[in-house]
C-alpha cells in the first residue's frame, strides 16, 4: 500500500457536535482491513471514526476543502476591487504570473493592502461558511 497520503478531510458529526479531521491514510487503513493493532494510539481512533465515516456516512457532513474554497478566484476578486488602478493592475498581473498565491502575498504587503486583503478573504471564508449551514440546514451564529 502507497503510504504518501497528504491529503485530510474535515468532517462534522452533528449528532455529537463534534469535527474530525480524517486523513486519506485513516481512510484507507479501514477500507484495506489494515491491522489497526500496528497503528499508534492517536492513529488507532482516528482510523475507528473514519471505519465509522466510512460506515454511516449520512451520519457526518463534509466540510468543504480546498477545491470547494476557490482560493484563486478570491485573489482575482480582491485585485479587481481595489480603487487604486495602477495597484490593481499589479495585483492582476501577480496572480497571472507563476507562483500566484506568493507575488499575490509580497505585492499585497509592498502596497500595505495586509489588513485589506485579510478582511476580504475572511468575509469569503464566512460566506462558504454560511452557505455551507444553509444547504446542510445548520443553525449558525454570525
Amino acid at each position: 500500500m502507497d503510504l504518501d497520503f497528504d491529503e485530510q478531510t474535515t468532517y462534522y458529526h452533528p449528532k455529537s457536535g463534534k469535527f474530525y479531521t480524517i486523513s486519506d491514510y485513516a481512510f484507507a487503513a479501514v477500507e484495506d482491513d489494515e491491522s489497526v493493532i500496528s497503528l499508534q494510539d492517536i492513529e488507532k481512533e482516528e482510523v475507528e471514526i473514519a471505519a465509522d465515516i466510512y460506515e454511516n456516512s449520512s451520519d457526518y457532513l463534509e466540510l468543504p476543502d480546498r477545491y470547494d474554497i476557490n482560493e484563486y478566484a478570491m485573489l482575482e476578486e480582491f485585485s479587481v476591487s481595489i480603487e487604486d488602478d495602477k495597484a490593481s493592475r499589479m495585483l492582476q498581473i501577480a496572480i497571472k504570473n507563476s507562483s500566484a498565491f506568493r507575488r499575490f502575498k509580497e505585492i499585497v504587503r509592498e502596497l500595505g493592502l495586509d489588513q485589506e486583503w485579510y478582511t476580504f478573504r475572511d468575509a469569503k471564508y464566512k460566506e462558504v461558511a454560511i452557505e455551507w449551514c444553509r444547504i446542510n440546514e445548520l443553525e449558525y451564529i454570525e
